[in-house]
């Protein structure tokens, strides 16, 4: 894959898990945020290398939403809201790179899980959706995308990452969820 592709596919994953998650808090500067953003572009590319479909279990996944949230805490903690990086957007940060990964030829690459989001979720039934931002317990995680992964069985698809990559896309309104 061109180094281009890479770059933006990193680029892309990152901006997407913060982009509604307010992540910092008011005293993290410019300089701060883009050290914050290529620590976590580090992360997901040493994952990716290691990371296989065929050998991903749940607790492994967990294990590496959970490591991903505590290495951007443990260094830039003091900067972020909650003084902590939330299991959502950890996951979030992981499925999309994944899911990049794995819609641009590597099939290796494809997500364990479905990325979450309100839309997602919703139309998945998960009752009582948290926001996905502010989701910062494991179990509940793992209960979401267990009824993810059930409700895309129920529609024919393998899992909830194949269901989410082709059923959601950007044109998509926001409130029309009836051609999910």
């Amino acid at each position: 894959m061109h180094q281009f592709i890479k770059r933006m596919i990193l680029r892309n994953s990152v901006n997407a898990a913060l982009q509604r998650a307010s992540v910092y808090d008011g005293s993290a500067d410019v300089q701060l945020k883009r050290e914050f953003k290529e620590k976590a572009k580090q992360w997901l590319v040493t994952f990716g290398d290691c990371y296989s479909r065929k050998k991903a279990s749940k607790k492994n996944w967990c294990n590496k939403v959970q490591s991903l949230a505590n290495t951007l805490t443990g260094e830039f903690g003091n900067y972020l809201t909650g003084k902590r990086l939330t299991i959502g957007v950890s996951q979030k940060m992981i499925s999309l790179y994944l899911k990049y990964l794995w819609l641009c030829g590597e099939d290796d690459k494809k997500p364990l899980f479905a990325v979450l989001d309100r839309k997602i979720m919703k139309v998945a039934g998960v009752k009582n959706p948290p926001n996905w931002t502010k989701l910062d317990d494991i179990k509940k995680y793992k209960c979401i995308v267990s009824t993810i992964d059930t409700f895309a069985k129920s529609k024919n698809y393998s899992d909830g990452a194949e269901w989410e990559a082709e059923k959601w896309n950007d044109e998509v309104d926001e409130d029309d969820f009836s051609i999910l």
